[in-house]
């Protein structure tokens, strides 16, 4: 006897076929997981469930022969599910880093809600007639208890920099250190290289998302990006010392004969002062020479 037959817009087939092209998306989904480029022990917990969960579905689909509108059910959340998570998988994988970072609170709620979804529909699954082994019933009891249970957040790390981001820009800070060690952090958090060209790359693709964003209609996040561009762009990491200088004429020129206070970035950040002989460092950062020179000789390297 057949098990029951799945009817959809596109298709009509039997629900032994369409577990079997669950099972393996599942097995895709669970092997894409490794390559996400942020949340990566979050994605792992999601693979481990996929995987655990892909042996109890197999055994499902060779002995049961009935009719059941729970079934059903439970194949259009898992049908459903399993392609949310296929989508975000590809978005984390594929997305700039610093844009994923910005909506890692989304990202750990998507997969949190994805996982409990999941854990419904093994709920759905009618095994009460199945001829299954006290093993095989006790791992899906706490399979689906740990599914139900599971919670997804975001790190404290990323907690920080997101709240230093909405700090910074509802207090519209134009302070240059805010900046670079917002920049640092953002660094650190998404295993970004701190050299000047590679952070440069990675800020002129998230600008790109901007667009992406308008083209998506999306204008309250585009809004948002360009806010958090406005605020990371006075890194000194963000801009080379010409880009800077034609900003700067350039607002220059648009005030006329107004005076024009000196960039943030044109002070020391060591002695609060506008450089006269500033001294870039490895690290991309800006300072006086006479300042860097007294710290060397009082036995101090940090700003290098």
């Amino acid at each position: 006897m057949a098990l029951d037959v799945i009817t959809n817009s596109a298709s009509s087939l039997p629900a032994s076929d369409f577990l079997t092209q669950i099972v393996e998306d599942m097995i895709e989904v669970a092997y894409a997981a490794n390559n996400v480029l942020i949340k990566k022990e979050s994605f792992k917990e999601l693979s481990i469930y996929l995987e655990r969960f892909v042996p109890i579905l197999k055994e499902f689909n060779k002995k049961y022969m009935g009719h059941s509108e729970s079934l059903n059910n439970a194949i259009e959340i898992l049908n459903r599910e399993v392609k949310t998570a296929k989508q975000l998988i590809m978005e984390c994988t594929e997305r700039n880093k610093v844009y994923l970072l910005m909506n890692c609170r989304t990202i750990v709620k998507r997969l949190e809600d994805t996982t409990r979804e999941i854990s419904r529909a093994l709920d759905l699954l009618p095994l009460a007639s199945l001829d299954l082994s006290s093993g095989i019933i006790d791992e899906i009891a706490k399979l689906r208890d740990s599914m139900q249970r599971a919670e997804f957040k975001a790190a404290i790390a990323e907690e920080e920099i997101l709240e230093k981001i909405e700090s910074g820009i509802q207090e519209r800070n134009v302070d240059r250190s805010y900046a670079n060690n917002l920049l640092a952090q953002i660094a650190e958090a998404v295993g970004m290289s701190t050299e000047r060209a590679a952070l440069k790359k990675e800020f002129e693709d998230f600008r790109n998302e901007i667009e992406n964003a308008q083209l998506r209609k999306d204008q309250a996040e585009a809004i948002q990006m360009a806010q958090i561009i406005a605020l990371l762009e006075r890194a000194d990491a963000a801009s080379s010392p010409e880009e800077k200088e034609m900003k700067y004429f350039t607002k220059r020129k648009s005030l006329g004969s107004q005076p024009l206070e000196p960039l943030q970035s044109f002070y020391c950040p060591i002695t609060r002062d506008v450089m006269v002989d500033p001294v870039e460092t490895s690290s991309g950062q800006t300072f006086e020479r006479s300042a860097i020179e007294n710290g060397l000789q009082m036995g101090t390297n940090c700003v290098l």
